[in-house]
């Protein structure tokens, strides 16, 4: 997430378009997210990576990580995980 909003900055401004505009705010960090639903669910989260996370909720996908449809794909699993709970 960190690495993308400048990136995605950068593209704006090379294609003449203002990101500012467009999005409102920072980012939304999916892994955090997905690591809180593990220690709430008393899962250990100690040196945990986004692929590791979709591990150990049990989602079986051959993810590209760091690729915008995979991402994509990763995020929407983990918030369908955690919402599915309520």
């Amino acid at each position: 997430m960190y690495y993308d909003l400048p990136l995605l900055r950068k593209e704006f401004t090379e294609f003449g378009f203002n990101y500012n505009q467009y999005f409102v705010g920072g980012g939304f960090d999916i892994r955090a997210l997905g690591v809180y639903w593990l220690a709430k669910n008393n899962i250990s989260t100690s040196g945990i990576s986004l692929e590791r996370v979709l591990e150990k909720m049990n989602v079986k996908e051959d993810f590209k990580f760091h690729r915008a449809l995979d991402d994509a794909k990763a995020t929407a699993l983990i918030l369908q995980q955690i919402l599915n709970e309520k």
